[in-house]
């Protein structure tokens, strides 16, 4: 297996910390060593103490943030349900004014159907009035006049022997 020359640099590396590390441990006594490893926890457990802090702070504002867009949301949902309870409301006012309307309408087209067929019918009147008109004869006033005069001259002839008779008769008892 062939070995890069970087590996080689890591490998020496390695070993230099792992000497230096053995030699520390052999030139210090234990009471010493502890004291290190001791102050190595604490410092790692201060640190975890404080990311933990940080995590919690981070979470907190996170939970508020949270919390602020759940009020958000449920004011807008309320906003939103009272919203359509308003739109119901006027659909079924809209409706009934439409069947109102659709009643309203029939009326009307009712109506129109009778005013149509008067007019109809009228027209049919005024046609029928018109044949007849331009069936008659034009009229000769000086004709009429003669009519009139012997109508007149017959009744002057006839009434006063006929009134006479009746005048008699209220001055006879019955």
């Amino acid at each position: 297996m062939i070995r890069l020359p970087h590996s080689r640099l890591q490998r020496g590396e390695r070993l230099e910390k792992d000497v230096r590390e053995w030699r520390h441990l052999s030139s210090s006594d234990l009471d010493s060593s502890v004291d290190e490893e001791l102050e190595r926890l604490v410092a790692q457990m201060r640190e975890a103490h404080h990311a933990a802090q940080e995590a919690s702070k981070a979470i907190s504002l996170d939970l508020k943030s949270l919390e602020n867009r759940k009020v958000e949301i449920l004011d807008a949902m309320d906003a939103s349900n009272s919203a359509l309870l308003d739109a119901n409301l006027l659909l079924s006012k809209i409706e009934l004014v439409r069947l109102e309307e659709i009643t309203r309408l029939e009326q009307l087209k009712a109506q129109n159907d009778d005013v149509l067929q008067r007019e109809i019918a009228q027209r049919a009147t005024l046609a029928e009035i018109e044949a007849s008109l331009s069936q008659t004869p034009n009229f000769n006033e000086a004709e009429l006049r003669s009519q009139a005069f012997i109508r007149v001259a017959e009744e002057r002839k006839n009434n006063p022997a006929t009134l006479e008779e009746r005048i008699k008769s209220y001055e006879s008892p019955s």
